[in-house]
């Protein structure tokens, strides 16, 4: 398997290989941007949506629970 990917990458021509080089030093970094999104979506949830349930509070207002996981979320959010 190695010695067919080393073939192909040497008859890769410049841009070629400029391409598979930032492929491979982007590809990891793209799930870590999703659970960022993800985690951000969540917080705005929290800290952002009045509930009618809740008196028009939103849930951090209205928990200190919910309020201290709102604070630890921005750490890996950020």
């Amino acid at each position: 398997k190695e010695a067919a990917k080393s073939a192909a990458k040497s008859n890769q021509n410049l841009v070629q290989r400029v391409m598979t080089t930032l492929a491979e030093i982007f590809t990891p970094i793209i799930p870590a941007l999703i659970v960022g999104g993800l985690i951000l979506g969540f917080r705005n949830v929290l800290e952002g949506v009045h509930w009618s349930m809740l008196d028009g509070k939103t849930i951090t207002e209205s928990s200190q629970f919910w309020s201290g996981v709102n604070h630890f979320l921005w750490l890996p959010g950020e």
